[in-house]
């Protein structure tokens, strides 16, 4: 019997529930229509073209390649580009070119109707098709985590309850970062983004030569009213200015561990970075994460704030990869490390 056929073909209505049930098979993790249609059809940064593309074999899908659609700022541009998310091929389909025939397809979509560029962080089950893709590097995120709890750790160790919790008391007196008074910040919850947010990304956004626009609209769509699990946003002021904000998973479970997903001052103001990741770092802490990672480049004025708060150096990475798709040459910011500015909730990766 000969290898199975597919067609590639863009999505259709109620494609969500199918596409969802494959991504959960693929990844190992539940996947909701819910939550397929949030991440790929509700950005506020109108979509360029189909922003799923699908491998179809005997009335199944076998394979994608969908995106997110956001506003990137590229030097003094604002461009529209496609966060390549959910790059996936069913286990038996791999190794068969499937994803390369998909990522052509929805490549040529999104450039004929007008994205700049494609970005995203490199996939395992991506294989050989990386070369086929046309994919640039462009930076590294690096994983950094700060434990909070030794309790979790100690009780899976078997060392008894009452001696776990001592350490968790002594660890919340001496290894905990307070914030600083003198530098006025405050920080405050934010359950709905205001005008604060446009200000910030005014005040802001020329001193990051690549990035996500990061304005009210893109933090109330990717963190104030995410679909699934919850993300927690807080706000700083400077004499009643805004001038930074922090985005972070807390776990399921007490024990569990706390993700990084934004972090946005302006590069130099180390004391609104300290202490909006103090007071994230202490809330978490009292409702019982056992650490908080985050991913994120190598850039000085960030993790020198990390390092700071007791931020561990960890192996692990992504690399961040850039696929041109405007008919201009590579944008020089592309390719230089230092011009990108990324963070976690720039990507799926939380």
């Amino acid at each position: 019997m000969g290898k199975p056929t597919w067609t590639v073909r863009p999505y259709r209505d109620g494609d969500e529930r199918e596409a969802a049930a494959l991504a959960s098979e693929v990844f190992r993790t539940l996947r909701t229509p819910a939550e397929y249609r949030w991440k790929l059809f509700e950005s506020p940064c109108p979509a360029p073209g189909s922003m799923a593309w699908y491998a179809e074999s005997e009335g199944a899908l076998v394979g994608q390649f969908a995106g997110t659609p956001v506003h990137l700022k590229i030097d003094d541009r604002v461009v529209t580009a496609v966060h390549g998310c959910d790059v996936l091929t069913r286990a038996d389909f791999r190794g068969r070119g499937v994803l390369g025939s998909v990522g052509k397809a929805a490549f040529a979509d999104w450039k004929s109707a007008g994205a700049d560029c494609c970005y995203g962080l490199e996939n395992e089950n991506w294989g050989s098709q990386r070369r086929k893709l046309g994919l640039v590097p462009q930076l590294c995120l690096h994983l950094f985590v700060r434990p909070l709890d030794p309790g979790p750790w100690l009780r899976r160790h078997g060392v008894p309850a009452p001696l776990a919790d001592a350490a968790r008391r002594v660890w919340s007196r001496f290894m905990m970062p307070r914030s600083r008074a003198r530098e006025e910040v405050t920080v405050d919850p934010v359950d709905v983004p205001g005008e604060e947010f446009d200000q910030l990304w005014t005040d802001l956004s020329a001193h990051y030569p690549v990035t996500v626009v990061r304005n009210r609209s893109w933090v109330t769509y990717r963190y104030a009213k995410s679909s699934g699990r919850p993300y927690r946003l807080a706000l700083a002021r400077r004499e009643g200015h805004p001038v930074g904000y922090v985005a972070y998973r807390a776990p399921r479970a007490p024990g569990g561990l706390a993700q990084l997903a934004d972090l946005f001052t302006h590069p130099a103001d180390h004391g609104a970075r300290r202490d909006l990741m103090t007071s994230a770092l202490t809330e978490l802490q009292a409702t019982g994460a056992s650490a908080m990672q985050a991913h994120i480049p190598e850039q000085l004025s960030l993790t020198a704030t990390l390092d700071e708060l007791g931020f561990l150096r960890r192996r692990r990475s992504y690399t961040a990869v850039v696929i041109p798709l405007a008919r201009t040459e590579v944008r020089p910011a592309f390719g230089v490390p230092s011009s990108w500015f990324m963070m976690p909730g720039d990507s799926d990766i939380v």
